[in-house]
């Protein structure tokens, strides 16, 4: 594979792959991680023998690097790695990785989990945050699970573009207002907790801001 005009060949390796995914050349990886564009072939060709050219940390800086630039590659690294690299790995390289984990955790504790979902089709694809959540969620509590969304469209996007069946209850109403979706974890007599969802990753609401979130989706269901 060839790279840079007048510069060597990639050996063909999984980082090799990576770095055509990411849209890079070997310099600007290089430039990345603070090493020389000869040390980046180095690893390169001895990745083809089955030595990973990039650490975790190292990988999670390149990715951190491209999506920060806000480069038209970075869904394109991000599917890369998710399907090339272990779940150890990923849950270094993508902080909404250990989000994942720490949602389920705290849903299994819950006695309620509700699922907001705003209208944006980019959130249920079939390797989005909120599709893996709630797939996990009605796979291992469909007991606690609800949804609430404005849309009438939801359950019928939901089976025929993802494929995922909706068994559980859901509540449709145009008095839904969350510009984010997310996912809302209640039990009696503890504060809720509230986890919103972003295009890359999760992030988990201050206290405050479940409670509010809270309120608004009990005045949904009377």
């Amino acid at each position: 594979m060839a790279d840079e005009k007048g510069g060597e060949k990639l050996a063909l390796s999984r980082e090799s792959e990576l770095i055509k995914h990411a849209g890079l050349t070997p310099t600007k990886i290089g430039d990345i991680l603070g090493i020389s564009r000869a040390a980046v072939y180095q690893r390169l060709n001895k990745a083809k023998d089955g030595a990973p050219a990039f650490n975790t940390s190292e990988l999670a800086v390149i990715y951190t690097a491209v999506l920060g630039s806000d480069s038209p590659q970075a869904d394109s690294l991000y599917n890369f790695i998710e399907q090339n690299y272990s779940p150890e790995e990923l849950a270094l390289v993508f902080p909404d990785r250990i989000t994942l984990s720490q949602f389920e955790n705290a849903a299994k504790k819950g006695e309620r989990v509700i699922f907001g979902f705003n209208g944006n089709t980019d959130h249920i694809t079939g390797k989005s945050l909120f599709t893996k959540a709630l797939s996990t969620a009605q796979k291992n509590f469909p007991e606690k699970l609800s949804v609430v969304t404005p849309v009438t469209w939801f359950k019928g996007y939901l089976t025929d573009q993802v494929g995922l069946s909706v068994t559980h209850p859901h509540i449709v109403t145009s008095e839904f207002k969350s510009p984010l979706s997310f996912v809302l974890i209640e039990k009696t007599g503890l504060p809720a907790r509230a986890f919103y969802f972003g295009r890359y990753a999760l992030s988990e609401a201050d206290e405050s801001s479940a409670q509010e979130l809270s309120k608004h989706v009990a005045s949904l269901s009377r």
